[in-house]
């Protein structure tokens, strides 16, 4: 099992116990007692401080005995108060949010031993700001947690739904005036806006406005998503989804929803899913976690492109809930579909010798090694990392659900095989994919890109 070096707390209790082993001297008891009454005095501060108006965090106003919560301190935001913080956080005790809390900056997260975001509760951010990207695309807020433990509770919700780049506005007869904002922003045209790309490829209408491009990287999944394009029509693009990032030592349990989905256009192209980065020792619970992209305002442009998720756990055996990375929906059925986003696992735990409807491109894995594997429910499983092994030691069956191997294998270097110790049945329209090197197929040089072996019937 991995561990992790993350470390929340205090440790007042070292503190003291050095301070009355100090007995050498006169002035060596003094400085004791010097230390004993400042750690008095920071224990008579430590309370519980509750958030009764909507305001922001550093105002004495919000809360209820109007102090600004201090290190230690056990914090609590109630139901229909919203807190905005543009600062960074003290380091507390713990957080509790049946309200709504809301971050303004990016680099001052929140830092709590405890997070709990109980039912009707909401963290959030504010949306990205930049629309010129002369200097870069810059980033100005995300949800950030640094903790022990977090619980999203069943009803709350950790939500970045479009708070990433801004969409096109309305264009003009001019092609490509002014694209979705962002690194994957789509492009707009008059008759028809692509919709915006991040973990996977923006969607759009042939000829019209073209597909936002990916960007970053599947292992870092740190920025936010990118704005559809937009067409000759009022409105805008849907803006991308914004950026959650989640660093706990121990347990992260999610019966509610962790979202970072792209907006719809209006009614112009989808904007792109955003980000969603969790790193923890437990992954559990029966929740959702989501990065989907924005679906397609009207007919004639394109959905957002699924965005990216990470989770970087070392145990998720408790874990029974739902992860996506679709891309929207809607458009017209000649329309070019946006692609899936990605996601970067940390084992197999998740994948499971039965998939049913799951639809993931996973990185992080190189070799997955089930006893068996069924396929079934319109399933589609890509493994993109280079030289992926995929070894059933029984049989396997594919039933109207796609299975596709690395797309990014070379000849002699990452050779990506699929081997089944029992017979590989497809049934349906079902489809297995695999992606290698333009090697001919059953050509005696063996450095071939892939390889499918079957012991028994195919």
């Amino acid at each position: 099992m991995k561990t992790r070096g993350w470390k929340i707390g205090f440790e007042k209790h070292e503190q003291r116990r050095d301070a009355m082993k100090t007995r050498t001297r006169p002035g060596a008891w003094i400085g004791a007692l010097a230390v004993l009454a400042a750690l008095a005095t920071a224990t008579a501060q430590a309370a519980v401080r509750t958030a009764t108006t909507t305001g922001y965090w550093t105002n004495t106003a919000t809360w209820s005995d109007s102090t600004v919560p201090l290190a230690g301190d056990d914090v609590v935001i109630n139901g229909g108060v919203i807190v905005t913080v543009d600062v960074a956080v003290a380091d507390l005790a713990s957080l509790s949010v049946t309200g709504t809390f809301v971050s303004a900056t990016w680099d001052s997260g929140i830092t709590s031993t405890t997070v709990n975001v109980g039912s009707g509760g909401v963290l959030t951010h504010t949306v990205q700001v930049d629309t010129d990207s002369s200097d870069g695309w810059q980033t100005n807020s995300r949800v950030y947690v640094v903790c022990s433990n977090l619980t999203v509770a069943s009803g709350g919700a950790i939500n970045a739904d479009g708070k990433g780049y801004a969409g096109a506005p309305q264009t003009t007869w001019a092609e490509n005036e002014i694209p979705g904002r962002g690194p994957g922003g789509g492009g707009s045209h008059p008759d028809g806006g692509g919709g915006g790309g991040y973990g996977g490829l923006g969607g759009q209408r042939p000829s019209f406005g073209y597909r936002g491009p990916t960007y970053g990287d599947p292992s870092a999944p740190d920025q936010p998503g990118s704005g559809g394009g937009a067409r000759q029509e009022a409105g805008n693009g849907g803006r991308g989804g914004g950026a959650i990032r989640i660093a706990a030592s121990g347990t992260v349990t999610v019966a509610g929803t962790v979202s970072a989905n792209g907006a719809t256009g209006t009614p112009h192209g989808g904007g792109s899913g955003g980000s969603v980065n969790i790193q923890c020792d437990t992954l559990a619970g029966g929740g959702v976690i989501r990065a989907n992209g924005g679906n397609a305002g009207a007919n004639f442009v394109g959905q957002g492109g699924g965005g990216r998720i990470k989770l970087d756990y070392a145990d998720a055996s408790g874990w029974s809930g739902t992860v996506t990375a679709e891309p929207g929906t809607g458009g017209h059925a000649g329309n070019v579909a946006g692609q899936r986003g990605t996601l970067w696992l940390a084992d197999d735990t998740l994948l499971g010798s039965s998939v049913v409807g799951t639809t993931w491109r996973v990185y992080g894995i190189t070799s997955w090694s089930p006893a068996s594997l069924s396929m079934s429910g319109g399933a589609s499983l890509a493994f993109e990392e280079p030289g992926f092994d995929l070894t059933v030691a029984g049989d396997a069956t594919v039933d109207a659900s796609t299975l596709v191997l690395s797309l990014d294998a070379q000849a002699g270097a990452d050779t990506v095989t699929l081997t089944a110790g029992g017979s590989l049945l497809l049934t349906n329209a079902a489809s297995v994919t695999v992606h290698g090197a333009n090697t001919p197929q059953n050509a005696t040089d063996t450095n071939y890109g892939a390889l499918i072996g079957v012991t028994n019937d195919l």
